[in-house]
């Protein structure tokens, strides 16, 4: 496993996924009984003309692409998550058997540089 590798699994199994299913969602919302607030949100989007649509969905894509960028920052240790001197660091390890591999090596690249 390579963070290269890494990040593109990522974006098809989360990013990629997380906008197919919002749309999904708004198109057709899951479930007997579906929140009030999914049933108000497909309404909205099944009164939007398909140009319309298809500007939804970029800004959906945008924002998920963002909350990635966001999270492999994070990940990466360029987007700190406690605040003070003696802030902490984050190693991502992947393991199959026995070999191990250290996804956000601080001497390799940033896991954000790859996508």
């Amino acid at each position: 496993m390579t963070a290269k590798y890494f990040v593109e699994i990522l974006r098809k199994i989360v990013h990629e996924q997380a906008v197919n299913d919002t749309i999904k969602n708004l198109v057709d919302p899951p479930g007997k009984n579906p929140s009030e607030r999914l049933k108000k949100l497909s309404l909205f989007y099944s009164s939007l003309n398909d140009t319309q649509k298809v500007h939804l969905k970029e800004i959906i894509n945008e924002t998920s692409e963002m909350t990635f960028f966001g999270m492999l920052c994070v990940l990466d240790g360029v987007r700190v998550i406690e605040s003070g001197e003696d802030k902490g660091s984050l190693e991502l390890w992947y393991r199959k058997g026995e070999e191990t591999y250290l996804l956000n090596d601080i001497e390799d690249d940033f896991l954000h540089d790859l996508i």
